[in-house]
């Protein structure tokens, strides 16, 4: 049965969060969705600035569901971790920042039928680029994502100096219900950026500035 704080997909839709609320006696919970899996461009009629933009911070979405759609998520151990990347379904990095936490990106490539969707926004959408992969590009991105070997990240990435401010990252592989995590602060190995880089290559935003994840300043609204 869920539980507070337990991290759950949401079968219908295949969205992840964490369970705010749960009553047993009307056998649903309340589930806050990760805020990778939202944001709008600023063009967009339709937002509501008090929803998506207060303070340019993502706001949180809920759901209301029954507890017989939710499933638990299981985060695996070291062992499980390469299966996981070889049957991925969906990989969000989320960077973030001391100074411009709005204008920093994420990531997502999620499988989408036999293709790809992938998005590189930054959290206030102000660059927001969105494209659906098919065939050998697909693959090409696919095969990027192995190369990674996140599986083998079970540190958190860090300079050997320390820095009292910059950013930090996170990346989380889904497949099904099981999952694992990967981060860094002010480290990024030299696989992330390859990534950054074969994403950019597919015809979105390049979310590497050469040192660090980030867009470049000239980085236009809407991508390449």
């Amino acid at each position: 049965m869920p539980e507070e704080d337990m991290r759950v997909r949401v079968l219908p839709t295949g969205e992840y969060g964490t369970v705010t609320e749960y009553s047993p006696a009307e056998s649903c919970c309340l589930v806050e969705l990760d805020s990778w899996q939202f944001g709008r461009r600023r063009e967009d009629k339709d937002r509501d600035d008090e929803k998506w933009y207060n303070f340019a911070f993502d706001q949180p979405e809920l759901r209301d569901c029954p507890t017989s759609q939710v499933e638990r998520l299981v985060e695996v151990g070291p062992a499980d971790r390469r299966a996981v990347l070889e049957g991925f379904e969906a990989l969000a990095l989320v960077s973030t920042a001391f100074f411009d936490h709005p204008g920093c990106p994420i990531v997502v490539i999620r499988r989408a039928g036999d293709g790809l969707d992938v998005i590189v926004r930054s959290h206030d959408c102000k660059v927001y680029g969105r494209r659906t992969l098919k065939g050998a590009d697909a693959e090409k991105l696919v095969f990027a994502v192995l190369a990674t070997h996140a599986d083998e990240w079970t540190e958190t990435f860090e300079p050997e100096c320390g820095v009292l401010d910059g950013y930090g990252w996170d990346m989380t592989v889904y497949s099904g219900s099981r999952y694992f995590r990967c981060d860094g602060n002010n480290a990024a190995p030299r696989e992330i950026a390859e990534l950054l880089y074969a994403v950019a290559d597919a015809g979105l935003p390049l979310a590497w500035d050469g040192d660090e994840i980030g867009f470049a300043r000239d980085e236009e609204p809407g991508g390449r």
